[in-house]
């Protein structure tokens, strides 16, 4: 082989390897700048999450606020309309005497009062129960699955809890409860919540006629 053809098949080799090495350096950056972008889609998902669950979070009790109530009602009376077999309950609890609370003791105690009744309310449903604070001292129960036995099971269990409670804020907590469970002539989530408010203020009215 001439020198000539020797430099020739050097230089070929040179310059593949070169290739190579160009080819294996823009892969790298390639797969770095992927990996880049893959962490600040990451980052941006996980901020999402967090305005997501900030967005559908009472601040005060950590319940989920009216938003969400609102969301997962409307769910609820759509599958109910859809499936004749598929029922779910509604439970409204209502706080007695909020305001004289407020009035006497302070706002401050009256926030205490609404996590107290938050923590009560958290502890008595099961995980798949949505419990959210839907107005001041008004808090909403969707309970997937249930009927109006299931719903005045509950019920039941919260005035028990109620009783059994030992505490030494100085207010007595004491609440309403009304249901509803959709129907045929009730599956509108405004309707639907409507009649739990209605059974929930018989309930008050009941109880103030007694405190008389």
């Amino acid at each position: 082989m001439s020198t000539l053809q020797l430099n020739d098949e050097l230089l070929r080799k040179l310059e593949a390897r070169d290739l190579t090495a160009v080819l294996e350096l823009d892969q790298g950056v390639e797969i770095s700048r992927l990996q880049q972008e893959v962490l600040k889609l990451r980052e941006q998902i996980k901020r999402l999450s967090v305005y997501r669950f900030m967005a559908y979070r009472d601040e005060l009790t950590g319940l989920h606020n009216r938003r969400y109530f609102d969301e997962h009602l409307k769910d609820e009376c759509a599958r109910a309309s859809r499936f004749s077999d598929y029922t779910f309950a509604l439970v409204v609890v209502d706080i007695n005497d909020f305001k004289q609370v407020n009035d006497t003791y302070g706002h401050t105690t009256g926030d205490v009062l609404l996590c107290d009744v938050a923590h009560l309310l958290k502890d008595s449903v099961r995980r798949v129960d949505m419990c959210c604070r839907i107005g001041g001292d008004e808090f909403g129960l969707i309970l997937p699955e249930t009927d109006e036995a299931g719903a005045r099971l509950l019920m039941n269990r919260l005035v028990d809890r109620l009783e059994e409670r030992t505490t030494d804020q100085p207010y007595t907590l004491s609440v309403s409860l009304g249901y509803a469970c959709p129907n045929g002539d009730l599956t509108e989530p405004a309707n639907v919540l409507s009649a739990a408010d209605e059974a929930m203020y018989a309930s008050k009215r009941l109880y103030k006629n007694q405190k008389k």
